[in-house]
């Protein structure tokens, strides 16, 4: 076995795929949507308007060990993080793939003209192959076959 693949499959008898990441994930978005909303109040330290980051904590990680406890949950994150990943994944890429053909007017902030084309081109062409052999590479690890 190689390396990597040894890892990805300690990380995944040790749970990190289905606990931790998950409560990460969990505690991470209630926690900013609390602090955003200031929906638990906020106190005033030293004249300036705070928020109850403690409370708002708190919530969060409990919340997330709720959504941890439930392993349909966690499965159902899984499954739908996956596909929206991918999605995502492929926005990136049309967009880059756009920007291949478009002409600008003007300079950009980054290369102007004919230049900024042929970046974004290179920059498809030559990493567009190395994502999908990545993932492909991690759905097999993750389904057991030998690589």
């Amino acid at each position: 076995m190689s390396g990597l693949k040894e890892v990805i499959v300690f990380l995944d008898k040790v749970g990190l795929y289905d606990v931790v990441l998950p409560f990460l994930l969990v505690f991470t978005i209630v926690f900013a949507i609390l602090e955003k909303t200031k929906v638990l109040g906020v106190q005033e330290v030293e004249g300036k308007k705070i928020t109850r980051k403690n409370l708002n904590a708190i919530v969060a990680f409990v919340a997330a060990f709720l959504v941890v406890a439930s392993t349909k949950i966690v499965s159902v994150m899984n499954q739908v993080l996956a596909s929206t990943v991918l999605l995502a994944l492929l926005a990136v890429l049309f967009l880059a793939l756009v920007g291949i053909f478009v002409k600008t007017e003007g300079e950009s902030i980054f290369f102007a003209g004919r230049l900024e084309s042929t970046f974004y081109g290179n920059y498809v062409f030559r990493y567009y192959p190395d994502i999908f052999a990545c993932s492909r590479l991690a759905n097999a690890v993750m389904a057991g076959a030998s690589v």
